[in-house]
């Protein structure tokens, strides 16, 4: 069989295809006898090698062929199933899916190959069934849980395979990729308003064995890998032991660092007394000896109204104390934001940025101008509040479009776009050299962009409630210049560390070119 990773706009370009690998693992595991490739498709790998996996699933060369499809890679997704099937006749392998597209919207995936499988959820167990079933037809295709089938033109959806302990260390595909690590699935929590959820209880976390936990994180090391991440959605989960004893596992392997995602809530004790805030303080201490260096905190907002929306379960205050608290344990922090959705007023965006402020996390807010992404599936998309404002649907998403209800936060939001659109590009390809490489230049570029951000917010905020939006542009010249000056330090700085992997070097330089105002052209010569 062969295993795909398919790669959009979405997927940083040295993102690791962890999924593929932990698949491939399992099945080695459970059918030894099976040959298993893993190959990569989209951005930044050639057509070349796009052609010669096509040739080679045309010529009989695999009997399944898996692809893992995330957001932005819907379109991609159809021309491969269509290439395979031009040259494949009557040699078509089975396909089976996997990732958010075909879990969300299967149906879209059916009309191109009636007779594919989506698997939903975690996907090991579901896949092996679905391969015993290739192999023997049994158990029937229908009764395997976290397997959906197109019948009748309707997607005829089992109940989803149950989380478990997997004790198989994933394979690693080579390469120069930020390599991730899982110790934990699920969410503790699971009642955010925006998020979708895979199947079944959508507050089902669990920690993995510590015993593949450790494998895993050895085996990088073999590899050479000092700095990688966790790519738990919640590292702490409800079992700070757990996390524990992780971070012992990475101190004891040696020299490596590593970077996790955090609730607020997980983060500031309960209750916030003394004696449970020194025993936190004590256990992030630890960590940050253990090797923990960065921590994203999914903040989305410091306005209680709109946290209120979003269904985050925590206070605007708590966020911030739990954001200061890592902060002053000498751990980085990034915070995701939303501060733009449906219902957002200028009285919320601008207690957003007095808050920011006020709480010195502007320099932790990784963009300020995120807006709400109205996914199918997630709870948000049956408000009645919000059925007036829902547009169009974005497929290559997998969610809706959206109006302001508020006209005033509407502009605000026009004239952010007008100014960010040009810079957004060279930030994240700045922002991601920063994860994955821990360069200092890249960090002070980062907090550099995210404080012109937040002044051409403030500037914004203030011009529509003065009413003189006209004089917006006079307020962004000095943030052009930041922003240009930001982004050429990183890439000059390139080209003196060997750090760097040579597809982040060329996305920014690319980003660069006529992009960033006030003409920082960052062209190989300008180099």
């Amino acid at each position: 069989m062969l295993l795909l990773q398919l790669y959009g706009a979405k997927q940083p370009v040295n993102a690791e295809p962890l999924s593929i690998g932990s698949l491939a693992a399992f099945v080695k595991h459970e059918l030894p006898e099976s040959e298993v490739d893993l190959g990569l498709v989209g951005r930044p790998w050639p057509m070349a090698d796009r052609r010669l996996l096509v040739q080679r699933i045309g010529d009989g060369g695999y009997d399944v062929v898996g692809l893992s499809v995330p957001q932005t890679t819907l379109a991609l997704a159809r021309e491969f199933l269509a290439e395979m099937r031009r040259t494949s006749g009557d040699r078509y392998p089975l396909v089976v899916l996997g990732h958010a597209l075909p879990m969300y919207a299967a149906q879209d995936f059916f009309e191109v190959d009636p007779g594919c499988v989506v698997i939903q959820g975690w996907g090991e167990v579901a896949f092996v069934s679905v391969l015993r079933w290739y192999l023997s037809g049994h158990p029937a295709l229908h009764q395997i849980p976290g397997a959906m089938t197109a019948c009748g033109g309707k997607a005829a959806v089992t109940s989803a395979a149950g989380r478990n302990g997997l004790d198989v260390v994933p394979l690693r595909v080579p390469g120069d990729f930020f390599r991730r690590v899982e110790s934990s699935r699920g969410c503790h929590y699971g009642k955010c308003t925006f998020c979708t959820r895979p199947p079944g209880d959508p507050r089902a976390w669990q920690r993995l064995p510590l015993a593949r936990v450790e494998a895993d994180i050895r085996a990088l090391k073999d590899l050479g890998v000092s700095v990688f991440t966790f790519a738990d959605e919640d590292f702490f989960g409800d079992d700070m032991d757990g996390a524990l004893a992780v971070n012992r596992i990475v101190s004891e392997t040696g020299n490596m660092t590593y970077s996790v995602s955090l609730r607020a809530d997980n983060i500031w004790p309960a209750g916030g007394g003394a004696e449970a805030l020194a025993t936190r303080k004590s256990e992030l201490a630890e960590l940050r000896k253990g090797g923990l260096r960065k921590v994203f905190i999914g903040l989305e907002s410091l306005s209680d109204s709109q946290l209120k929306r979003y269904g985050k379960g925590v206070s605007a205050e708590t966020s911030a104390m739990a954001a200061r608290l890592i902060l002053d344990c000498d751990i980085d922090v990034e915070l995701g934001f939303i501060p733009f959705d449906p219902l957002t007023t200028v009285a919320e965006l601008a207690e957003n940025v007095d808050a920011l402020r006020r709480t010195r996390l502007w320099s932790a807010a990784g963009n300020i101008f995120v807006e709400l992404r109205m996914q199918m599936g997630s709870p948000l998309m049956r408000s009645k509040r919000l059925e007036n404002l829902v547009t169009s649907f974005d497929e290559e998403m997998a969610s809706w479009e959206w109006e302001f209800a508020d006209n005033d936060a509407a502009e605000v939001h026009r004239l952010c776009m007008s100014w960010w659109s040009s810079v957004n590009g060279s930030y994240w390809a700045i922002r991601n050299i920063e994860r994955t490489s821990l360069s200092s230049v890249a960090r002070a570029a980062e907090v550099s962009i995210r404080q012109a951000s937040v002044e051409v917010l403030e500037a914004a905020i203030y011009r529509v409630i003065a009413g003189r939006a006209d004089e917006f542009a006079d307020c962004v010249a000095q943030a052009n210049r930041r922003c240009a000056a930001a982004a050429l330090a990183v890439v000059r700085n390139m080209s003196m560390a060997a750090v760097y992997p040579q597809a982040l070097i060329e996305e920014l330089v690319r980003s660069i070119d006529g992009a960033v105002p006030s003409g920082a052209a960052a062209s190989r010569g300008h180099v």
